[in-house]
């Protein structure tokens, strides 16, 4: 169903009470706005970042019994915010409370994988490898 015609007439005249002053206003004020709302949302992420926290490569020589590395975490931030909890933590090491347990008696290969998804970044995965080689 449309417009009839006094009701054209009526936006019409509505939309001429407007000045050319009035507009470059409203326009002004938009632009501004949006630019210190950019800044601002620069200011508040500009430390933002994902991180494993110590080495990201751990090596042992094969020897007997085994030996634990202690889960040293990641760091996330988003939006000025720590979101390090929201980080899903997988390995294919034993896990006890944050301890893995490395059997050194034969060479392996172990990680440890970091998995956060988060409307900034997406779905962003890292990792720890723990790697057990023969001496040289």
């Amino acid at each position: 169903m449309g417009l009839t015609k006094s009701e054209q007439k009526k936006i019409l005249k509505t939309a001429r009470k407007f000045s050319p002053v009035t507009i470059v206003l409203l326009i002004a004020f938009f632009a501004f706005g949006l630019l210190t709302g950019f800044l601002a949302m620069g200011q508040v992420c500009k430390n933002d970042t994902i991180e494993v926290l110590g080495q990201k490569a751990i090596t042992y020589q094969v020897g007997t019994g085994t030996t634990t590395y202690t889960e040293e975490g990641i760091k996330a931030v988003a939006f000025g915010e720590d979101i390090s909890a929201s980080v899903e933590i997988d390995s294919n090491l034993p896990n006890q409370n944050g301890v893995y347990e490395i059997d050194l008696t034969e060479e392996g290969e172990y990680y440890i994988k970091y998995t956060l998804n988060h409307l900034k970044f997406g779905t962003v995965i890292k990792y720890r490898t723990i790697s057990v080689q023969a001496g040289e």
